[in-house]
């Protein structure tokens, strides 16, 4: 790649590149909790300059990445056969989990990312383990979830959607209809999503503040009965606990959901 693709990446397309380079490093470790082949053809072979990435930000992108893994073979163990991740970025999930060949990976994103991601998969030679289909898209336009069905989505199974450090970049009424058009889109939905529980001034010009309720409150009037974690804690249960004094411990929050049941 040269420069050139570089800028034709916009700003949250470039982020895509940085969570690469966490995922990049969290491969590399001995005791590492995944193997990301995309990310680290990414870093071997990329010609421009990679974005610097804090410990921190590796920390948090292992553990979620970790938690949504888990969550999502547990879906796929339990029968679910679609899985749909919004705004997907560099998302390998469909190179490197162990899915079945029946299973569906849905991958929703601009054109500029599916552009530049196709070309880093062609390169590195890889082959989904799965069915693999992509979808361009932005999921701010309200008609993306009929472009997702136009892609084969079949809204009478179950599916489960995957909102990886998206929702940050998102105001709350943007959060909240999203989730809100996922929940009623097909029955038997589950939610995978990452938050930030910071409510002041963020430090990221593109990020946006977390609702001042609770995740599993708001969530609720978005039609999904969600449970939330802390990075400290989803980093413990799997045997990797963050040191003292290790910064977003309890900034960032890792959730999963399911479709609100209603009495007819």
């Amino acid at each position: 790649m040269t420069a050139r693709d570089r800028s034709g990446l916009s700003a949250v397309g470039w982020t895509a590149v940085s969570v690469a380079v966490c995922r990049a490093r969290e491969s590399a470790r001995p005791d590492r909790w995944f193997n990301d082949p995309l990310a680290v053809h990414l870093v071997g072979n990329a010609e421009w300059s990679l974005p610097d990435v804090r410990p921190g930000l590796v920390a948090w992108v292992s553990v979620r990445t970790r938690f949504l893994d888990a969550l999502t073979m547990q879906a796929i163990d339990d029968g679910v056969r679609q899985v749909v991740i919004v705004a997907a970025g560099l998302d390998a999930r469909a190179f490197r989990l162990p899915l079945p060949p029946d299973a569906t990976v849905f991958e929703v994103d601009r054109c500029d990312i599916v552009d530049v991601k196709d070309r880093l998969i062609d390169q590195a030679g890889l082959t989904p383990r799965s069915q693999r289909r992509t979808v361009v898209a932005d999921i701010l336009d309200p008609g993306w979830i009929a472009r997702l069905a136009g892609c084969g989505w079949d809204p009478d199974r179950p599916t489960l959607w995957l909102a990886e450090g998206l929702l940050i970049y998102l105001d709350q009424a943007q959060r909240a209809e999203l989730l809100t058009g996922m929940a009623a889109a097909t029955d038997g939905g589950r939610l995978g999503a990452t938050l930030s529980a910071e409510t002041g001034p963020m430090r990221h010009p593109l990020w946006h503040p977390a609702a001042t309720e609770e995740p599993e409150v708001w969530m609720s009037s978005a039609g999904w009965r969600a449970r939330g974690q802390t990075m400290a804690e989803a980093s413990a249960a799997f045997g990797r606990p963050l040191p003292d004094g290790a910064g977003g411990t309890t900034r960032w929050r890792l959730v999963s959901a399911t479709v609100e049941v209603t009495d007819a």
